[in-house]
């Protein structure tokens, strides 16, 4: 997202990355879930939310540092009741944060980072 730009996620979307894939904001991003209508950022290989997405049955499964992570750089993001599945860059061969902050700001509260594997 470019600087000036807004992006709005309603209350219950699931959104799926795939590998290297990362949300950079630099601009006005908000995602307010709910109890019970969270939103979910996951891995294209999970077919938990949203189903089969990627089309390969059970083939594939998610894992940690499937896709890289949502990077507010130079904008603000709010995130309430947002679940980060499977997410984290990987670095130095292991999976790292699944959300950073770097010249920007970020408020969040009720969310869940996990990944179950």
């Amino acid at each position: 997202m470019y600087p000036g730009g807004s992006l709005d996620v309603a209350a219950g979307s699931i959104l799926k990355f795939g590998s290297g894939a990362a949300l950079e904001v630099q601009g006005t991003f908000t995602a307010i879930g709910d109890v019970g209508n969270e939103i979910i950022f996951t891995s294209i290989r999970d077919d938990t939310y949203g189903g089969d997405t990627n089309g390969n049955g059970s083939a594939t499964t998610p894992d940690k540092g499937d896709w890289d992570r949502v990077w507010v750089r130079g904008g603000a993001a709010t995130l309430d009741y947002v679940q980060l599945l499977y997410g984290g860059k990987l670095a130095s061969g292991g999976p790292d944060s699944s959300i950073s902050v770097s010249a920007g700001h970020a408020r969040q509260s009720h969310h869940l980072y996990l990944d179950p594997r």
